[in-house]
């Protein structure tokens, strides 16, 4: 048997991937149909009997990618001809035992098909070949049972005791019959599959026990089998228990001749009750895949993205009705075109030229399993940008292409003008940033020289001046000396950069050690008490987060309540890539609707006579966590301290 490509590829996904659901659906199939052949393989223990189906699955599977399926089961069946299957005699093995494994078998295989391939062609064409494949183990294995069967009925003919007793303990369903319909012989399979006891069947007549529909075709099999010595008939027939209940059998009738004349009929029937449930159920998984076949056509046709399928050699062969919209051509005249030289701008061909090279030459795309955008052209030759996403598949055997397309170019004008205006804005703050710098670092020579004379002058003539002269001395030199603040601070803001160099691992821990350690005096000064707990290690600039935690421990030291022993809470918490940091205190907290107002650069909630600093820190910790890419918040009621929320990644190249 020559296997398809679709079926080898399907049988070695299930092998590799799939072999555990396959054997549990296996399994579940079998103890759900009862099969006759049960009973003798009760001494194997669970794990046993599932490495021994999971072995015998593999062996199927690898049948199909070998081209050897037909071949084992001829191997299978030499084995049992000749009795030699481990652990059950040939002579218990039914019909029925036959059918139901291999509906199991079929059943659990299909089962998997939706997890292969969404594919709307590929299904059908796996089925048509399973059925074939089918179709013949079966007929192989019936001729086996028939050969078996024969061989047992000249055995039994050899042997009267022997013969009846391997009719009581057969696994079909077995009755004798006389020439007028009486019954005179039931086996133990009969009687317990019909519920009459021996005594009571041999008070029926056959007639008795068919349902009338069936009666006149049994006649007319009994009749066919009394023309000829040798004669077998086999017919399909209900069958009415003690109970009522319905029994579907298929009986194949023999006649024993004596003298040219009919003794008896003798009929084995097999118990196909299951067997027809199974047919049923697959009929319906069979009209389900119809189904999800029609449902994935309309979805093709109904899907709001365009969808182009390609064969091998880049040829459409499927173009969907949101293409037809996109693109301006119908299917009909797109079938059968090169897809790279009708979508794609002559101009954009050499970018895409080794890709689709690579595509004829081994099936395999680069942009599968990606979603990348690319300038497309429509039927006017008009260029647009589209997203596209594609993957791969089988049709017959052969690799197909599959490329869901997004018209995009309005989209992706905005974002390209978005760009350019993030570009004009990022050179706008380098620049205003370098003239910040500049600016500040001019302004120092001048003041430097106020400052200069200003001392000169208080020094050399303040005893002698004028009080009044004196008192404005003093104010110009305070003056100028917070403008020297002011200025570094201006230095120091805009040399911290928007981006980052010297990214590294950074302990927290050892952060806020060398901090504490800086700040030793102004702990020791306001007799504080510092709390830290949770906090990890995350990826930063070190400078720039000893930057972060220096200002907002000052911050909170220095604004502490008068005659109350300052207490700060550093505790972190890492969750979902962030490390999450709050800093608490037990100060003079704020007014919350200026919580946003105090991370702008020289904004002071209070007056500097009260509390010195220049109002540059807050802005400082806002830009170190902008340049790490996280977020930062203050929460506060006037007079009962102030909580800063800070949000860091733990890695900044994610």
């Amino acid at each position: 048997m020559h296997v398809s490509k679709n079926l080898k590829q399907f049988a070695r996904f299930v092998r590799e991937n799939e072999l555990e659901r396959m054997t549990k659906t296996y399994l579940e199939l079998v103890y759900a149909y009862d099969l006759p052949m049960l009973k003798y393989v009760t001494h194997l223990s669970k794990a046993e009997m599932w490495e021994q189906t999971a072995d015998g699955i593999v062996k199927f599977l690898k049948g199909f990618e070998n081209d050897s399926a037909l071949e084992n089961v001829k191997e299978s069946i030499k084995l049992w001809e000749a009795d030699q299957l481990p652990g059950i005699s040939k002579l218990s093995i039914t019909q029925l035992d036959i059918f139901l494994m291999g509906t199991a078998q079929k059943i659990a295989f299909l089962k998997l098909l939706p997890k292969y391939t969404a594919n709307a062609e590929t299904p059908t064409e796996i089925l048509v070949e399973l059925e074939d494949y089918y179709k013949e183990t079966q007929w192989l294995s019936l001729i086996a049972l028939q050969a078996i069967q024969q061989e047992q009925r000249q055995q039994l003919e050899d042997s009267e005791a022997r013969y009846r007793e391997l009719f009581d303990n057969a696994s079909d369903l077995i009755h004798i019959v006389d020439p007028e319909g009486s019954i005179m012989y039931v086996n133990n399979a009969w009687k317990k599959t019909l519920g009459y006891s021996e005594a009571e069947a041999k008070t029926i007549n056959i007639y008795q026990i068919v349902i009338p529909e069936d009666a006149e075709q049994y006649r007319k099999c009994l009749d066919e089998v009394l023309e000829k010595e040798g004669n077998i008939c086999t017919v399909a027939i209900t069958l009415i228990a003690k109970d009522g209940t319905l029994v579907n059998v298929e009986d194949s009738i023999t006649v024993k001749f004596k003298d040219g004349k009919p003794l008896y009929s003798q009929c084995i029937m097999r118990d196909v009750t299951e067997k027809n449930k199974a047919e049923t159920t697959l009929n319906e998984y069979i009209k389900r895949l119809e189904d999800s076949e029609e449902n994935m056509r309309q979805l093709f046709l109904g899907a709001p993205d365009g969808i182009v399928v390609v064969d091998r050699s880049m040829k459409i062969i499927s173009w969907n009705p949101m293409a037809e919209k996109i693109f301006g051509w119908t299917s009909e005249e797109v079938i059968g075109k090169a897809y790279d030289e009708l979508l794609i701008p002559k101009r954009h061909l050499p970018q895409y030229a080794d890709a689709g090279k690579k595509f004829r030459e081994t099936g395999e795309w680069d942009l599968m399993g990606s979603t990348t955008q690319m300038v497309m052209q429509d039927k006017n030759r008009r260029e647009f940008y589209v997203s596209l996403n594609a993957s791969a598949s089988q049709q017959q055997g052969n690799p197909i292409y599959i490329s869901f397309l997004r018209d995009i170019d309005q989209m992706k004008k905005v974002e390209l003008e978005l760009d350019i205006h993030r570009s004009h804005l990022e050179e706008a703050n380098k620049e205003l940033e370098q003239y910040a710098w500049l600016a500040s670092h001019d302004l120092k020579e001048p003041l430097r020289k106020i400052l200069t004379f200003s001392d000169m002058l208080m020094n050399r003539y303040g005893k002698g001046m004028d009080e009044r002269v004196t008192e404005g001395l003093k104010k110009i030199n305070g003056s100028a000396y917070r403008m020297h603040d002011m200025i570094e601070a201006v230095l120091s803001y805009s040399s911290l950069a928007n981006t980052m160099d010297d990214l590294r691992m950074v302990d927290l821990n050892q952060v806020l050690a060398d901090v504490l350690a800086d700040l030793e005096m102004q702990v020791e000064e306001s007799n504080a008490r510092i709390n830290i707990t949770g906090l990890e290690q995350i990826e930063g600039n070190p400078i720039q987060l000893r930057q972060l935690f220096q200002n907002l421990v000052s911050n909170a030291l220095k604004y502490t309540k008068p005659g109350v022993h300052a207490v700060v809470n550093i505790v972190g918490e890492s969750k979902n890539g962030k490390h999450h940091i709050t800093v608490s205190d037990n100060g003079i907290g704020f007014d919350e609707q200026y919580s946003d107002k105090m991370f702008q650069i020289f904004k002071r909630l209070v007056t500097k006579d009260d509390y010195k600093g220049t109002g540059i820190g807050l802005a400082l910790c806002r830009k170190i966590v902008d340049n790490h890419r996280g977020t930062i918040i203050a929460n506060s009621t006037e007079g009962q301290g102030a909580i800063f929320a800070v949000t860091l990644p733990l890695y900044q190249r994610e």
